[in-house]
């Protein structure tokens, strides 16, 4: 385990990346009464913690829908077994519940209670295994089919820049050797000529260096396992200094291991804790399933699967999506644009990049960001700075001067990160661009540039793509529509130690279909929950009556017990204060609200403040 104070924020932003369900801090370094503060900026449902309070577990309702709340306690012995045997869940696609009870619409309950779990070997092998959950049809339980496909290894391996040969003594001096040797061509080719001489240097380098790092690691664990054995009989100095020896060895291998699994787990927050090579592999195995596609939905709900068929099919669609039409732009409607860029700024704009500018970038720029498709990122540039920085200048001003941008600096890989747990059309996978750190380079000088003059180039009713005050994009908002009346509105938080619930409710006519909804929050402005759910029939005072018993409801079933309910109907506030009588219709829900006064204090919001007719 790690140390995780000071890491919630990347715990929360973790949860909602990996779309987290469970989830457990050893040893956090906190009392145990914080457990709570910490379940809400989780937002998670439970939280639970072992007697000494080493142990906090936070679980979400997410497996079970319907029904009194999911007790966790019931789960702990089955969790310590799966733990125990090193297994892991497969997860699942399409429908989130494998059981249901049939029942009525108020006691119908789902859960999921089946699973298939396997052990490191089998996603070894078989890392794209998927669990679907079909249709219950004829049973209360859903079948699970399994589909497994197993791992090519005969895929092409390329060239990645390891972040750990910056460290070793002779890194810059074979990087040198290799830069130094004779290229002819213009700038721009040269670059890319000694670039691609630069990779099969060192990763023949890599190989003489270091050898196989992983091999290593269990070459070294069994040779010194032998040679302790060997000086538990024969305890000679010469031995102790050898054992010694080997043990620096290895640990320094340990390092290189933990390194490069970390380079490619893409951990960038990670900075100090136990080198757990485990966990890396977990990560990454998990990570290679969620990204594997199984399925996919095209055009005329065609299902089709296969990496073959998948892949033509995403490319098919990407490249009709990036394709643009042929069509030619009437540059006549220039010259109706008035000219606001100075001589001065037009001349920074075009300016050839200097030494020190291209500096600034280059160091300015994130070192440990992905690689693009030529494997070399932004720390070999920083690390070789002294050595590329002439080479580099020539092929970034050759840009300026006019020259087309070679493929091997235009060069872009498309990755698809999912936006839904389980991705099943292209409109669910995000497409992003991973480029050459050279590309980047030019694209960086140019934002840079651009910036200081970006304020003065946009419209008014355009500021929302600079920082600006609240009340310039209010401004910004009512140059849409002259008779728009906009109003800035702001949440106040509530006191210290106190929770606020916002309710609220409306009807489609009145009366007509009704509904409600409400968000709670803490002192901090940190969402805890929210609803929005249907009444039935009813007028629009029988929605905000309903709304804020069932979200008061809510605060007492979860041990909320001091909270500030702000609402916007005036009836209401006037029935829940006892100045007004509520009409026969909601005496006994209204007289329910009240009991609730111990648990609430109310407030109306005088911003929008509503009458309703009764």
């Amino acid at each position: 385990s790690t140390n995780t104070k000071g890491s919630l924020e990347r715990l929360q932003t973790l949860k909602k990346l990996y779309h987290l369900s469970f989830i457990a801090i050893l040893e956090p370094f906190a009392d145990q009464s914080n457990i709570d503060i910490v379940r809400i900026q989780l937002q998670m449902d439970h939280a639970v913690s072992n007697s000494n309070g080493k142990i906090w577990l936070f679980w979400s309702n997410e497996e079970k829908l319907g029904g009194m709340p999911y007790n966790m306690n019931k789960s702990f012995e089955f969790i310590g077994v799966i733990e125990a045997c090193g297994l892991t869940d497969l997860g699942y696609t399409w429908l989130p519940f494998t059981w249901c009870n049939h029942r009525d619409a108020k006691a119908r309950v789902w859960k999921r209670l089946d699973r298939s779990m396997v052990n490191d070997k089998w996603l070894d092998v078989m890392p794209q295994t998927t669990i679907e959950n079909m249709s219950s049809v004829g049973s209360d339980h859903s079948p699970l089919l399994l589909e497994m496909v197993k791992t090519n290894k005969g895929h092409t391996k390329y060239f990645k820049f390891l972040h750990c040969w910056v460290d070793n003594v002779n890194f810059l001096n074979t990087v040198q050797q290799s830069w130094d040797k004779a290229t002819t061509g213009d700038p721009m080719w040269k670059l890319h000529k000694k670039m691609k001489r630069l990779t099969s240097t060192l990763s023949s380098w890599s190989k003489q260096e270091y050898g196989d790092i992983f091999t290593k690691v269990w070459e070294f664990e069994e040779t010194i396992r032998k040679s302790e054995e060997e000086l538990m009989t024969n305890n000679t100095k010469v031995l102790r200094q050898e054992l010694h020896q080997m043990n620096a060895t290895y640990i320094r291998y340990l390092k290189l291991e933990e390194s490069i699994l970390k380079q490619k787990t893409e951990l960038q927050w990670f900075q100090e804790g136990d080198a757990n090579t485990k966990y890396f592999h977990a990560l990454m195995r998990g990570r290679r399933r969620r990204l594997f596609l199984h399925k996919i939905c095209i055009e005329n709900e065609v299902w089709i699967q296969g990496e073959e068929q998948i892949a033509q099919a995403s490319c098919d669609y990407y490249q009709h999506q990036l394709t643009g039409q042929n069509d030619r732009i009437d540059e006549r409607i220039l010259q109706f644009i008035l000219t606001i860029i100075t001589p001065d700024q037009n001349e920074m704009l075009q300016a050839v990049p200097t030494i020190d500018e291209l500096r600034h970038v280059v160091f300015s720029m994130n070192p440990y960001s992905v690689a693009g498709p030529d494997g070399i990122g932004g720390k070999f540039y920083q690390a070789c700075w002294s050595i590329i920085e002439e080479d580099l200048l020539a092929a970034v001003q050759s840009f300026f001067y006019g020259h087309i941008m070679l493929k091997f600096m235009s060069h872009a890989c498309l990755v698809l990160l999912p936006k839904t747990v389980m991705p099943s059309r292209f409109t669910n996978l995000r497409p992003i661009s991973l480029s050459n750190f050279t590309n980047k380079i030019i694209s960086k000088v140019l934002s840079m540039r651009l910036a200081t003059v970006l304020p003065i180039l946009l419209s008014a009713n355009q500021s929302g793509f600079v920082r600006v005050t609240w009340s310039t994009l209010v401004d910004c908002i009512e140059l849409c529509k002259q008779d728009t009346k906009v109003t800035l509105v702001m949440w106040k938080t509530p006191p210290p130690s106190k929770y606020k619930l916002n309710t609220d409710g409306s009807a489609l006519y009145n009366p007509g279909k009704i509904g409600g909804g409400g968000i709670l929050r803490d002192d901090r402005g940190y969402i805890i929950y929210a609803f929005a759910i249907p009444f039935g029939e009813g007028t629009n005072d029988q929605a905000e009556v309903q709304a804020a018993c069932y979200g008061l409801n809510w605060c007492i079933q979860h041990g909320y017990n001091n909270i500030l309910l702000e609402v916007d109907s005036e009836l209401l506030t006037k029935w829940l204060s006892q100045m007004s009588i509520p009409p026969w219709r909601l005496h006994s829900e209204v007289e329910g609200t009240r009991a609730l006064d111990g648990v609430y204090q109310l407030q109306q919001d005088e911003l929008f403040a509503e009458l309703e007719s009764i």
